[in-house]
């Protein structure tokens, strides 16, 4: 049995035997991880208050090959974004959503360092500004992108010409494809390809707000998302209202 310790982020939470705290956290190396606190459901327990959704904490865990529910040593909290959320739907809403997508797309052993790094980069955001549209694009956009999830969008699937150079394209069948290609695909809407450029080239702070396009990206990234999980995100739908009215 190993000692494993790693800065993590706590997707959810829930409690067995009345008493005991399972924490599932997605470490800084990408990974997902239960983890069960004895009596950490308690109010006086060591880890009161540190194993709970939105929480970034230094965690310390037993470890057995094998074995999928893994003994908490000890729980340091790094920083929490309770108070961020407090009173504030819309940030609850988001941080919900993103926790889910974690939950939804890494599995075990096949996750990403620069998952987590994702995921830090867009609370860190959140935490100085209230642009909950982009940094809900952009959380959803390199989710999938980092995960392998996301098509390739920089050549058409079936001619191979940079779809950059032609006047509009469209995804369907998990595929993006020129419109001389794939005329039976709708062309993606008004500004929505320069966006996706842009995503894949500028870091989140940099990227200028354009809520219409990314309205139509975050549709884009769930019909994604859902054709390669085959359901829709259960959060998705209770998000949409608040990050993105009317």
């Amino acid at each position: 049995m190993a000692v494993v310790k790693s800065s993590c982020y706590v997707i959810k939470t829930f409690t067995i035997n009345d008493a005991d705290k399972v924490a599932v956290v997605l470490t800084e190396g990408g990974l997902k991880k239960s983890l069960i606190a004895k009596n950490g459901a308690r109010l006086k327990s060591a880890v009161a208050g540190k194993l709970d959704p939105f929480n970034f904490v230094e965690a310390e865990w037993f470890e057995k090959e094998g074995q999928k529910l893994h003994p908490l040593n000890n729980a340091i909290m790094k920083k929490s974004y309770f108070k961020r959320i407090s009173g504030d739907m819309g940030r609850f809403m988001a941080f919900s959503f993103y926790s889910e997508l974690a939950d939804l797309l890494v599995h075990g052993e096949e996750g990403s360092a620069k998952f987590y790094r994702l995921l830090t980069h867009t609370f860190d955001f959140l935490d100085e500004n209230d642009d909950l549209k982009t940094a809900t694009a952009y959380f959803m956009f390199w989710g999938l992108k980092l995960l392998g999830v996301f098509p390739a969008f920089e050549n058409c699937v079936r001619c191979g010409k940079p779809l950059r150079n032609v006047a509009g394209f469209g995804f369907g069948g998990e595929k993006f494809c020129c419109s001389s290609c794939c005329p039976e695909l709708a062309p993606l809407p008004g500004k929505l390809p320069a966006r996706l450029s842009d995503m894949s080239k500028q870091p989140l702070s940099k990227l200028t707000a354009d809520p219409e396009s990314d309205r139509a990206l975050v549709t884009l990234c769930n019909n994604i998302f859902t054709a390669f999980t085959g359901r829709e995100a259960k959060s998705f739908s209770l998000m949409i209202p608040f990050v993105f009215p009317g």
